[in-house]
């Protein structure tokens, strides 16, 4: 084996919307142009919209299906591609394809393998957490997204504080820029999957009751989900007009530049993406304090933090931001500024390709 690993297997549940996808594809892609060969491994049929943007990119994309709930068979045959491929290490990309991508690497005879979680909360059975526990503590690391995700997983999964590596998430400053806004019009929103982690009830809490208090704003949702039609009948009737659930967005970038104030109401989150692309757009941001965000978000200066389920504080800050427009612009200002100095994408691919080369280094 080299020094560092040439050919990297990615894998991962699926490839549809959602913050981990978009940063395994920046990852391929950054990886591909570092002179590696990753491939991706995607244990679902769902490939979009990311599967069209890695083949776009030169990536091999692999669909290993599964066949009933818990799929042991599906080892085998990721397995069998990881030979084919010539495969040198193994990153599992979610804490949900860790076991299966430890046990495929193991029957391929590939021993540097990277374990990754990226929540700081899962909920599981004794089975499925024993399963969990045995791939982060067989694995020659185990990445996570932010500190709060560490201490949970440590503590979760009884893993040693020394086998983790702690990266963050990136941003593409080069797709999430400032825009200047204009207009009368305020605009408040948020992204993300309309289920219960994100606690999207509170969203539309809170943007009811900003509704009653400003005049010509809107509140847009970007993101679908099971909760969609519960959600839409909550919607107070003094906000109906203003609260708009949009269904998943092609171009996330061009949604966030639109916002005056960006929320986060989630109670269970690892890194928030969406937190860091809002801030690359110069948005300021109230957010709860579920998992990283509070590691993101330097409360006061680039956005405020509340606590979790606080729907009355998120309230209260967002209305100091909408009601004094150069504080909106000097809290842009600085969150834009952080996110380039702390989240830049290169630095997140830059690290993991550190990690990959050093478990490498270690089994030689």
């Amino acid at each position: 084996m080299t020094s560092r690993p040439r050919q990297i297997g990615l894998v991962i549940g699926q490839l549809g919307f959602g913050g981990a996808e978009g940063q395994l594809t920046e990852l391929a892609l950054g990886l591909s142009a570092a002179e590696d060969r990753p491939t991706v491994y995607c244990l679902s049929p769902i490939v979009e919209p990311f599967g069209r943007r890695l083949k776009a990119g030169g990536i091999t994309v692999r669909v290993i299906p599964r066949i009933g709930a818990f799929d042991l068979a599906r080892a085998v045959r990721l397995a069998f591609a990881f030979r084919r491929d010539g495969i040198d290490a193994v990153q599992s990309y979610l804490i949900d394809s860790n076991p299966y991508a430890l046990l495929a690497a193991r029957l391929a005879g590939i021993h540097p393998f990277v374990a990754a979680n990226r929540n700081a909360y899962v909920a599981r059975d004794g089975v499925r957490a024993a399963l969990d526990g045995i791939a982060f503590r067989r694995a020659s690391a185990v990445v996570v997204n932010a500190i709060a995700v560490r201490e949970f997983t440590a503590r979760r999964f009884s893993v040693p504080l020394d086998r983790f590596r702690v990266i963050y998430n990136g941003v593409d400053l080069r797709r999430f820029r400032r825009a200047e806004r204009s207009g009368s019009t305020l605009r408040i929103g948020t992204a993300g999957s309309l289920t219960s982690k994100k606690n999207p009830q509170m969203f539309v809490e809170v943007a009811t009751a900003l509704a009653q208090r400003f005049g010509h704003l809107e509140c847009l949702h970007a993101g679908d989900g099971p909760l969609r039609t519960c959600l839409g009948s909550a919607v107070g009737e003094g906000a109906r007009a203003t609260v708009r659930f949009l269904g998943n967005v092609p171009e996330i970038g061009s949604f966030l530049q639109r916002l005056d104030v960006f929320l986060l109401t989630s109670d269970h989150e690892g890194c928030p993406n969406v937190l860091l692309e809002a801030m690359a757009c110069g948005v300021p941001v109230v957010t709860t304090d579920a998992g990283g965000a509070a590691e993101i978000v330097r409360d006061g200066l680039t956005g405020h933090v509340v606590p979790r389920r606080a729907a009355g504080e998120m309230v209260d800050r967002a209305s100091e931001l909408l009601q004094d427009s150069h504080l909106r612009e000097q809290m842009g200002r600085a969150a834009r500024a952080d996110v380039e100095e702390r989240f830049p994408i290169e630095r997140m691919i830059t690290e993991t390709r550190e990690v990959l080369r050093a478990v490498a280094l270690e089994r030689r």
